[in-house]
């Protein structure tokens, strides 16, 4: 299913949409939720949601022949406990690092969102069969049971405007009761 997003849609199905109480949101977006994934985030105007049972994608306008991306991932962690999770997401921004063609670190940064998620957020450019691209991955830790990768990616020559709409997509996850 994809839903195109505008100010105040619905969305359909098993997403919600609207808008988030006055005040509460970043000019130009829309709070959606799926309440199957027990996740909700907020996102631009104009961008189309799409998905599966295990993940949320959502797709910017086209440009360029290409089109900026962000899809969010629910997994299980392999072992219990944050140890695990440190060691496991420490080990994934070095992974990337050695596996990226043409890797360039930009940052690093590690948060927790207001619903008390541990984030890793990892900045970096690449390239893609000899396109550049400028890439955000992110590991979110929820639980012993629940954790969430986000994914996004962005033409290089789109970095200065798309990575900034990565992070404030990523900093709107709010996990909710399932």
């Amino acid at each position: 299913m994809s839903v195109p997003v505008s100010a105040g849609s619905p969305g359909s199905g098993a997403l919600s949409g609207g808008q988030v109480g006055s005040g509460s949101r970043p000019a130009g977006m829309n709070s959606m939720a799926r309440l199957d994934l027990g996740i909700s985030l907020l996102v631009p105007d104009g961008w189309n949601i799409d998905g599966d049972e295990s993940r949320i994608r959502l797709f910017g306008p086209p440009e360029d022949g290409r089109r900026p991306t962000f899809t969010l991932l629910q997994g299980e962690p392999e072992a219990d406990g944050e140890q695990w999770f440190t060691g496991f997401r420490e080990a994934a921004v070095e992974r990337i690092a050695a596996t990226a063609m043409s890797f360039e670190r930009l940052s690093v940064d590690r948060f927790v969102l207001s619903s008390f998620v541990d984030v890793t957020a990892l900045h970096y450019r690449r390239d893609e069969g000899g396109a550049p691209v400028s890439q955000l991955q992110a590991y979110l830790w929820a639980s012993s049971s629940r954790m969430l990768v986000a994914d996004a990616a962005t033409a290089r020559t789109h970095e200065a405007r798309d990575l900034p709409i990565f992070d404030a997509i990523l900093a709107s996850v709010r996990l909710l009761p399932l």
